[in-house]
C-alpha cells in the first residue's frame, strides 16, 4: 500500500522535510487516496443504474446543455453527499474535461467514466 511505502521512506524524507511537514503530506495523501476511492464508487454506482452511459450523461444533464460544468458536477456529489473543497472540484472537472474548455461533453464523460477494468 502507499502509505506503508511512504511510511518506509521516513527516514529518507526526514533529511528534507520536518516532522510536521511530513504528517501533512500524509493527511494530504491520504485525503486524495480517500477521494479517488468515493470517485470510482460513484462511477461503479453510474455503472450498475445504467448501461448506457450517453443515457447516465444526459440524466445528469438536467439542462439539456449538452455538457456538464463544475457547478453541474458540484450538484451531482453533493446529490451522493460528497462535499468537495473548490480546489477539488477544479481538479475533478480538469480529470474529465479532456480539451480543456473548462466543460465535460459527452464523449470525455464516457472516457473518464468507462470502467478502466473488469470489477
Amino acid at each position: 500500500m502507499i502509505f506503508k511505502e511512504f511510511s518506509q521512506n521516513n527516514l529518507l524524507l526526514k533529511n528534507y522535510f520536518s516532522f510536521s511537514t511530513i504528517i501533512l503530506f500524509k493527511r494530504v495523501l491520504q485525503r486524495m487516496f480517500e477521494k479517488e476511492l468515493e470517485i470510482e464508487d460513484i462511477r461503479q454506482k453510474f455503472i450498475k443504474k445504467m448501461k448506457n452511459l450517453r443515457q447516465t450523461f444526459r440524466s445528469l444533464d438536467n439542462e439539456e446543455k449538452g455538457f456538464l460544468t463544475g457547478k453541474d458536477f458540484k450538484t451531482i456529489l453533493n446529490k451522493y453527499c460528497v462535499f468537495i473543497t473548490e480546489n477539488e472540484l477544479r481538479a475533478l472537472v480538469k480529470r474529465y474535461d479532456r480539451d480543456e474548455d473548462g466543460r465535460v461533453s459527452t464523449e470525455e464523460f464516457i472516457q473518464e467514466i468507462e470502467p478502466k477494468s473488469k470489477k
